[in-house]
């Protein structure tokens, strides 16, 4: 079960944060910006301890062995961790620890521990790691599922530090479920946590959507599903993610087509104007959707007897179903309407994040808390907001 700390920071961050901006006058020697910098290192100093570091290692047995390593060569992966309970379990993204053949943790300056892996939840792309001793404490939960405009702190490994804290917004809760937000990472940070200015955890950050190397927004796990995720995975393990096999995208149609019904195949539609639906661009050989009779080209239009809009809907809904779930989907081919049913089967992939990879080889140098290093970034950004508002003013 989650337990929680109490923290409240948030009314001094944001007395402080708007104190500063109505401010006329800014000095150093203002108190605002004094209890703005002391309030943002609090905040930071209490949720730190929830978030660990995760070390995966990786055979490279394609590399050439290194005198230094032995004759095993490896690679680690460096990633962030969420503390969920006192009792050892880190729940991590999948895509930064799958395929590993060892797992350790690391909190503070304290040696590595080792972690088993208990099993991976693949509609959130969130494993869930058990180590023999409990380290650090778990942060209390929002209960919140939106966010959109809230200011949130992110924090997770960056290059080797473990308490690397970025702030930034939550966009809001996207059509797939996961919350967007603006903030500096990197790929170190996946696993690590968002945070509101009262220390509860947001969510679990699983990546971000990036334009060639920039990382343009992240994307988290929201925090409200935790709890019945560790529930699954610590009562039956992995828990696969419902898999069709079709690709599709929107469209729509103006005028819309009368559809005719098929000769010996069951109408779906009658005498219904069509003029939305999804357009099958691809079916995966073998998959159910092609065992099923779709093809590229047709164009759905209902899916269990509910018109259907966007193609995320329709994945979200097929990634959320039980294997063996049956999918009534109804669609057009050559003006003419069919309806077939189709079964959910279990796949188990995970979306490996496209962040850039800060990865590196063991070196056995330990990951050193960044909180002094980015404290001095904070108090660099104030000073430079006091000058700005001086020369506005």
């Amino acid at each position: 079960m989650l337990t929680s700390r109490s923290l409240t920071a948030r009314s001094a961050v944001l007395a402080a944060a708007l104190a500063v901006i109505f401010s006329l006058h800014v000095t150093a020697s203002d108190q605002p910006l004094v209890t703005l910098e002391s309030s943002l290192t609090d905040l930071i100093y209490h949720v730190s301890p929830t978030v660990v570091t995760v070390q995966a290692e990786f055979s490279t047995p394609q590399t050439p062995a290194s005198p230094y390593f032995g004759s095993e060569p490896f690679r680690s992966q460096i990633s962030s961790g969420i503390v969920v309970d006192s009792s050892g379990h880190i729940l991590v993204s999948a895509s930064s620890i799958a395929g590993s053949q060892a797992i350790y943790v690391r909190f503070s300056s304290q040696k590595s521990v080792p972690a088993r892996l208990i099993g991976i939840d693949y509609p959130s792309s969130l494993a869930l790691l058990e180590t023999s001793a409990g380290l650090g404490y778990p942060a209390p939960i929002t209960q919140q599922y939106l966010c959109g405009g809230q200011m949130v702190l992110t924090i997770g490994n960056s290059y080797g530090l473990r308490i690397s804290p970025s702030l930034g917004f939550c966009a809001g809760v996207r059509p797939d479920g996961l919350i967007q937000f603006s903030s500096i990472m990197t790929s170190g940070t996946i696993g690590g946590g968002l945070f509101d200015l009262s220390g509860r955890l947001v969510g679990i950050i699983s990546g971000g959507l990036s334009s060639g190397n920039r990382i343009e927004a992240g994307l988290a796990v929201p925090a409200v599903r935790i709890e019945k995720i560790i529930e699954y995975l610590l009562e039956h393990g992995d828990r696969p993610i419902g898999y069709l096999g079709l690709s599709t995208r929107e469209i729509e149609m103006s005028p819309g087509i009368a559809p005719k019904p098929a000769s010996g195949v069951m109408t779906a539609a009658g005498n219904k104007l069509i003029d939305h639906g999804l357009l099958v661009t691809s079916v995966e050989k073998n998959a159910p959707a092609a065992r099923g009779g779709l093809r590229p080209g047709d164009l759905i239009f209902s899916v269990n007897r509910k018109d259907i809009y966007s193609a995320s809907e329709l994945q979200l809904q097929v990634r959320n179903s039980r294997p063996g779930t049956h999918f009534q989907i109804e669609f057009l081919r050559d003006h003419r309407s069919y309806s077939i049913s189709v079964p959910v089967i279990a796949n188990r992939q995970i979306t490996v994040s496209n962040f850039n990879n800060d990865s590196y080889r063991n070196s056995g140098q330990p990951a050193h808390d960044s909180l002094k290093q980015e404290l001095q970034f904070l108090k660099e950004a104030v000073r430079r907001l006091e000058l700005r508002l001086n020369a506005d003013y």
